[in-house]
């Protein structure tokens, strides 16, 4: 009984320390010159919706390590990040980091982050003992994302989207037909326009970006000078298929929801033609068989050239017809089957030789 007792206690006890252990981050928005800065670029802080759902996403990451760590313990948060009445970002976020790596003992590096709609960063680091996270941590810096902080901040467009179809009924469809939803890079097209613009623009710069799992594409190309990243974007990607199809979505977005991976709606055997989109749940045809019909042609026509010796117009003329619907391009059965309907009219319906064929004696 004591040793159950103890066993409990001890365990308890443990629970405590572990409880303990942790680092409560209280972050409170952003510097007043990373704001100018982020307004003066066209930036601004990423945050979106979960999709069917008003839940955020995570957008605010954070890293916990001693200096002698290369990685320690991390944590998430989900944030509403917009700018105020001012221009300046002034939201509050708590994030708790349950320390399992990192000493509490010793010093502790820090870095807060936010990704922007640019593909750069807001950030906050810094090296501070256990006891003084309890004090409001400010995002004071601005980078370009994988970078270092003597780098200027760049415009890139940071835009993902994925090649896989949401409705499931389709999404088998293409299965049975095509089989794996994977592609190239340069299988992808891309078309935004401005909101209140009626004209579609294709992004012709080379499409960059990581291509993850063959079908979903984040891309990070130089901003297009017309892009206004105060309005709302509307996007319309397309997939080449390998049977010459297209797989694709369209969707709207928001000034602060770049980074939002969006995925396909439609599979539709049309070429993809942003200006008028295809209706929506058209498949693959299945394709025509391809054939050699050419003995049926010649066997055709030889009796269609004999019943015109004869005389018999009428009975011809319908095979020159069955003739044509074989090999449409073919010139010689039309000009006979014209002849026959001639003769018909006429009144006299004497026999007579049919014109030579081009490469006949």
């Amino acid at each position: 009984m004591n040793r159950l007792l103890s066993a409990f206690l001890i365990l308890a006890f443990s629970s405590v320390l572990q409880a303990q252990q942790a680092v409560k981050l209280s972050i409170h928005g952003v510097s007043e010159a990373v704001s100018a800065k982020l307004q003066e670029n066209g930036d601004r802080l990423s945050w979106f919706s979960l999709q069917g759902s008003s839940e955020l996403a995570s957008n605010v990451r954070v890293e916990l390590k001693n200096s002698d760590q290369k990685s320690g313990d991390r944590g998430r948060a989900a944030v509403k990040v917009d700018r105020n009445a001012q221009g300046k970002y002034d939201f509050k976020v708590e994030v708790e980091v349950n320390l399992r790596r990192v000493d509490p003992a010793k010093p502790i590096d820090y870095e807060v982050v936010i990704e922007t709609i640019l593909g750069n960063e807001v950030f906050a680091k810094g090296t501070q003992d256990f006891a003084a996270f309890s004090k409001p941590l400010v995002l004071d810096g601005y980078m370009w994302r994988a970078s270092n902080e003597k780098m200027m901040p760049e415009k890139k467009l940071c835009l993902a989207f994925a090649a896989f179809i949401e409705n499931t009924e389709l999404r088998t469809k293409y299965t049975e037909k095509e089989g794996q939803l994977k592609f190239e890079r340069d299988d992808f097209e891309l078309f935004l326009k401005q909101e209140a613009s009626a004209e579609w623009r294709k992004f012709d710069q080379p499409l960059q970006g990581a291509l993850n799992n063959g079908n979903a594409l984040a891309l990070t190309s130089s901003l297009p000078s017309w892009v206004n990243t105060s309005l709302p974007l509307f996007v319309r990607f397309s997939v080449k298929t390998p049977l010459g199809n297209s797989i694709w979505g369209e969707y709207t977005v928001n000034p602060h929801e770049y980074r939002k991976e969006h995925r396909a709606q439609h599979y539709t055997a049309k070429p993809f033609n942003p200006a008028e989109p295809p209706v929506f749940g058209q498949v693959t045809p299945e394709p025509a068989p391809q054939t050699d019909n050419t003995k049926e042609y010649q066997g055709i026509i030889a009796s269609a050239d004999q019943l015109f010796k004869e005389g018999k117009f009428k009975e011809a003329g319908e095979k020159y017809t069955q003739a044509s619907s074989l090999k449409p391009n073919e010139a010689y059965p039309k000009k006979q089957k014209e002849i026959c309907e001639s003769k018909l009219m006429s009144p006299s319906r004497s026999g007579t030789n049919p014109p030579k064929r081009e490469g006949t004696k």
